[in-house]
């Protein structure tokens, strides 16, 4: 049996089938399959008077432009990600290191935060967090040494 970490397209799977569900019973209550009228990426711009069926054929919505912003700035830095860790892959392997630094590295997001909220908010962290960091460098330096 697998652990926790192998998902595979399981979690895929299951979110599909929640979201269908879930349209389904929009369809069925609603009678449309998307609920223009209690969805955070539609507003109301002139609402109708009537029955359900009347309510929601004559209701007016327009899509709300701004959520298109941070769908963008949530999508393009993880799709970028993704192809920076197989660059990185590639030349590990290229360069004969241990494979096991590139995941580290990503893992010294948080010095590169240090840093930037530093300069940028004058934010102080505390010494054991400081002394975290150290060591966590210092086992990524045992790990860019170890031969593979």
């Amino acid at each position: 049996m697998f652990g926790p970490a192998f998902q595979g397209p399981a979690g895929l799977i299951l979110l599909l089938a929640y979201r269908f569900y879930t349209q389904l019973r929009v369809k069925r209550e609603k009678g449309v399959w998307v609920d223009k009228t209690n969805s955070s990426f539609y507003e109301v711009v002139e609402a109708a008077e009537g029955d359900q069926d009347q309510f929601y054929a004559a209701t007016q919505t327009r899509f709300r432009t701004e959520n298109i912003v941070p769908i963008i700035f949530m999508t393009v830095p993880s799709l970028l990600a993704v192809c920076v860790i197989s660059l990185a892959f590639e030349y590990a392997a290229l360069s004969d290191i241990n494979q096991g630094t590139i995941p580290c590295l990503f893992t010294l997001a948080g010095i590169y935060i240090l840093i930037i909220f530093y300069f940028m908010f004058d934010e102080r962290i505390s010494c054991v967090k400081f002394t975290g960091m150290m060591m966590m460098l210092v086992c990524i330096g045992f790990l860019t040494v170890e031969s593979s």
